[in-house]
């Protein structure tokens, strides 16, 4: 693979680089870094609900339905404190999505080819010099943009360089997807001390449990999310379980010289919940009014893929529809942040 040019260079498939890939490859040169295969996209443990209101934003799209990754709504939630529950009944336009994040995410970058996006497989590895990065480290190339976005999630390889991750800035997250249902629609919230909680979403006839660590002397998450399950009687099968990191909010610089971070990179999480799929979402939000620029070919290099061509689709998923393929300055950050630059590059 020979070394290759772009106007922006996106690190990290996730939902916020995903997003940001699919909205920007219409009118700019991009290329999206990621150093996972394409079957396992959208895989990192979390609760994957969103309200729906995050997704009400002018200019946010595409809407999770358009990829078939909403796995059930919900218009009930209730929240289990010791000796108390709190129940609310929400209005239609605030009701809560569940989504199957692997179908969204595997729609997004697919959807990103089609529009011209490149992707290309490595892990990204920022080559700094003079107070930005003047390229990307894809294997026995480099990718070289005049604009780099870190979507890279907690890993933040690219902003790194620039402002290290703050202590406690994460914390430890346990999920499991069971093949059995609750059968009541509700999302439920538990708080039994301040050192974790643990939550049960509907999936589309499985359930969502999971839980998140506060503190480090606190419960051991995977035995509570176990108890949680036995004492719900959510018996069946585990289909999919793991770790990963959930984030916290985090007052940082999003913009270092050509670098802009979004998602879990920028702490762009509700700074209320800890949640991070809405504003990963928002802050794949295209700029207003931005310039037309060079389109890209949607190409898969041959190296990565075997063949160009923007064969992704056809190579990986063959027998797959394609239907499948806050207001605070912290769930704005992302979006902003990029906006700032490439008014900077177009004007």
């Amino acid at each position: 693979m020979k070394d290759e040019t772009y106007d922006i260079c996106i690190t990290g498939a996730g939902i916020a680089g995903a997003t940001l890939a699919h909205n920007l490859a219409g009118d700019f040169d991009v290329c999206l870094v990621e150093k996972e295969p394409f079957g396992e996209l959208g895989r990192k443990p979390c609760g994957n609900a969103v309200h729906r209101s995050w997704l009400e934003h002018d200019g946010v799209e595409p809407d999770p339905e358009r990829f078939g990754a909403v796995s059930s709504v919900s218009r009930s939630l209730s929240l289990h404190l010791p000796g108390e529950e709190l129940r609310a009944d929400l209005d239609p336009e605030r009701e809560l999505l569940i989504l199957d994040k692997e179908k969204l995410v595997k729609g997004l970058v697919s959807s990103a080819l089609d529009r011209g996006c490149d992707l290309v497989a490595g892990r990204g590895d920022p080559e700094v010099e003079d107070g930005g990065v003047r390229g990307v480290d894809a294997g026995d190339a480099s990718i070289g943009a005049e604009t780099y976005v870190d979507a890279s999630g907690s890993a933040a390889s690219l902003r790194e360089n620039f402002e290290p991750t703050p202590p406690d800035s994460f914390f430890p997250g346990y999920r499991e997807i069971v093949d059995t249902s609750l059968g009541d629609g509700t999302c439920h919230a538990f708080q039994p001390d301040s050192s974790h909680a643990l939550w049960v979403f509907p999936a589309g006839g499985r359930t969502n449990v999971g839980g998140v660590l506060f503190r480090e002397d606190g419960a051991s998450l995977k035995p509570e999310v176990r108890r949680l399950r036995r004492d719900l009687g959510l018996d069946g099968r585990v289909l999919n379980s793991g770790f990963g990191p959930i984030p916290s909010s985090k007052p940082i610089d999003l913009v270092h010289g050509n670098v802009v971070a979004i998602g879990d990179a920028g702490f762009t999480a509700n700074p209320l919940t800890g949640g991070g799929i809405g504003p990963q979402h928002k802050g794949g939000k295209p700029p207003r009014g931005r310039a037309p620029g060079r389109t890209g070919s949607g190409r898969v290099p041959a190296k990565v893929h075997g063949r160009g061509g923007g064969r992704l689709r056809a190579e990986l998923l063959p027998e797959q529809d394609p239907a499948e393929a806050s207001e605070a300055r912290a769930g704005q950050g992302g979006e902003m942040g990029l906006q700032e630059v490439l008014r900077r590059k177009t004007c």
